[in-house]
């Protein structure tokens, strides 16, 4: 038995029928995360757990730094950043041993967080490295092609790493194959045989 896992981000995840993820988004208001920091899926035998995680970048772009303060200037949302990187992987560690002792066989990172010119200590090498328990992470933010990059975790376990590029051109794939083994793939336009129009049509609507 393989589980390919396939993420693209799509219209159709803002639909209520889609569990939203996000494991270090505060609301400082309510001192409460935005999103559930996890989900947990069902496949065959395996429970599989997936963690988003947003790169503190998204804050404090130029363009978007406003939309996370209220009227006052004061802050809105905290992303768990800070000047060493800890609060991040603290953050999303917590949510890993949560999702571990709730039954996941797997956790697959879901991030944005990038690689290359990205804020270093927000990366997604800087959080595998300093976390152990993830079996596998697709990334984006810093929109490049890693189709089989193999990280060193926090306890010297490799952990798979992929990112699809931009703009659709590929989907991140991360295989399980039957006895546990995770490797990560890209499935680019060219490799594809023969297309899904209703979901050719969803993808036109949003380019």
């Amino acid at each position: 038995m393989k589980i390919i896992i396939m993420i693209i981000f799509i219209k159709t995840m803002i639909c209520e029928s889609i569990n939203k993820t996000n494991s270090n988004i505060l609301d400082i208001k309510k001192n409460e995360l935005m999103f559930i920091p996890y989900v947990i899926y069902k496949y065959g035998d395996t429970n599989i757990a997936f963690i988003g995680v947003t790169s503190p970048e998204v804050m404090y772009n130029e363009e978007n730094y406003e939309k996370f303060l209220d009227e006052d200037g004061s802050q809105l949302y905290y992303f768990f950043e800070d000047r060493t990187g800890e609060s991040l992987y603290t953050q999303v560690q917590n949510a890993v041993d949560a999702a571990l002792a709730e039954g996941a066989d797997k956790v697959i990172l879901l991030s944005h967080l990038g690689v290359e010119n990205v804020t270093s200590i927000w990366s997604s090498t800087s959080v595998i490295a300093n976390t152990s328990g993830i079996d596998g992470v697709i990334d984006g933010h810093s929109m490049e092609i890693l189709e089989s990059g193999l990280m060193n975790n926090k306890v010297g376990s490799f952990v798979p790493l992929v990112q699809a590029g931009h703009s659709y051109s590929n989907i991140g794939v991360m295989n399980i194959t039957g006895d546990g083994y995770t490797y990560p793939a890209i499935l680019s336009e060219k490799s594809v045989n023969e297309k899904n129009q209703e979901f050719q049509s969803l993808i036109d609507e949003i380019i």
